[in-house]
């Protein structure tokens, strides 16, 4: 699957592309911006990607100017309740703090919402992470508690409405 939007291709992972992803995961500016912590292994990496190889989990490679500058993904994919889990990360350092991760989100949002017709999307983030907290809150997500958060971490919701009223001021932009 390809998703061609602005100039970025999000292409679907393959076996072929986690050795890329799983070194650029462990690297330590990423790293420290995870969750999980857990320096990851190649056996741990084919483990992950069988798991998530499946019509449940859409992570794609975010390709920018002829080079592969991150991941985005939708997982955990429930098409009875609608919704989905979703994340990124970009680890080349060129495209930190400018508009491209901001429109892969707003791709992915868009593929979730509008060719999946989910009505809710849920993120997890460091609280520590205030960037991807302020810019998450632009896009209409709001915390919640319809999952558990602890002392690291906070989960975050995005209606379909929420992301509908506010991403006409982003696209504007």
């Amino acid at each position: 699957m390809i998703i061609r939007k602005y100039g970025i291709k999000l292409t679907r992972i393959k076996k072929k592309d986690i050795e890329l992803i799983r070194r650029k995961r462990n690297s330590s500016n990423i790293n420290k911006r995870m969750h999980c912590k857990v320096k990851i292994t190649p056996e741990m990496q084919l483990v992950w990607f069988n798991s998530v190889n499946n019509i449940y989990n859409t992570y794609f490679i975010i390709h920018y100017e002829n080079k592969k500058i991150g991941i985005i993904n939708g997982k955990n994919s429930d098409f009875n309740k609608r919704q989905s889990e979703g994340g990124m990360f970009v680890w080349d350092k060129e495209y930190w703090g400018t508009v491209i991760p901001a429109l892969c989100s707003v791709m992915m949002t868009d593929f979730t919402f509008f060719v999946n017709d989910f009505k809710r999307n849920y993120i997890k983030i460091l609280k520590s992470n205030t960037n991807a907290i302020n810019y998450n809150k632009q896009l209409g997500y709001f915390a919640t508690n319809d999952y558990p958060s602890d002392s690291e971490t906070q989960w975050f919701v995005l209606t379909k409405e929420s992301y509908l009223k506010n991403i006409q001021r982003i696209r504007k932009g």
